[in-house]
């Protein structure tokens, strides 16, 4: 039986879909044995799955690994969009259970499910290599969510008010380093440390990063300028936002809306 997903060796032979679901609040389903494997990922709410005599949580926190065999029931307990993608592996992974997967920051992770269920759903040339690679890409990201996991717990958890308050925040202009050390009840210099530790960036850098993430995701939307965009992530200057978008996606906002509709996302 499956101890816990091998995610450094697992090989995906098929991938059968790419899905957004959102479920109304007390929606209870059961699923019966599954016939592949699946990830799925709360973007907001939270919802319960009862598996094999156990409850588990999933929200924003964690990506649920679901093995082929497994039979389940699930609650939706807070609405809010659950990403999903069902594949079929080389190695044979079946188990009983389900399996959550800590995730620190789900924003990169939010950004590749997004853009695979995009690619799925209009299936242009293609789109099945650059799912794949967006899958592996996920299970990449999720293997070394793994890794902070077992080795930097206590860290992680003196920080975390300050992660939920920078995810929840990161919109805001007035959002600095400060701001997060205090909300931690720890310095300014030992909250670098940690979050440094943690991510391998600095935590300014780390803000930068999400977003310019969450304005991509924006930049899809048709009806949003680059303007809009980039008072919707934080910038007040349009002229900042392109330099530091340009800076962390090495393309311009143009340039980038440009070559995601030459790849057919848009």
């Amino acid at each position: 039986m499956l101890q816990y997903p091998d995610l450094q060796h697992m090989t995906v032979r098929n991938i059968l879909s790419f899905q957004k679901i959102d479920l109304s609040v007390g929606s209870d389903l059961l699923r019966p044995r599954r016939t592949n494997c699946a990830l799925s990922m709360k973007c907001a709410g939270h919802t319960t799955y009862f598996c094999s005599g156990r409850q588990y949580e999933a929200n924003t926190g964690n990506v649920m690994f679901v093995p082929k065999g497994s039979e389940y029931r699930f609650r939706v307990e807070e609405a809010g969009p659950c990403l999903m993608v069902e594949f079929d592996t080389a190695e044979e992974l079946t188990a009983s259970d389900i399996y959550p997967i800590p995730v620190t920051n789900i924003h990169p992770l939010q950004t590749m499910f997004e853009r695979a269920a995009n690619l799925w759903m209009f299936r242009k040339p293609a789109y099945a290599h650059r799912c794949m690679a967006e899958l592996y890409s996920i299970l990449a990201y999720l293997e070394e969510q793994q890794n902070i996991s077992y080795q930097n717990q206590h860290c992680y958890s003196i920080i975390q008010p300050s992660l939920a308050y920078l995810e929840a925040n990161y919109y805001d202009p007035l959002l600095s380093v400060s701001r997060l050390a205090e909300i931690a009840g720890i310095s300014e210099i030992y909250f670098r440390k940690i979050f440094t530790s943690l991510y391998g960036i600095s935590p300014a850098r780390y803000i930068r990063t999400i977003r310019i993430e969450k304005a991509k995701n924006c930049l899809l939307d048709k009806e949003m300028s680059v303007t809009d965009v980039a008072e919707a992530v934080g910038f007040s200057n349009l002229y900042h936002f392109s330099r530091t978008f340009k800076h962390v996606a090495g393309l311009s906002p143009t340039e980038y809306i440009n070559k995601i509709r030459r790849e057919g996302i848009l």
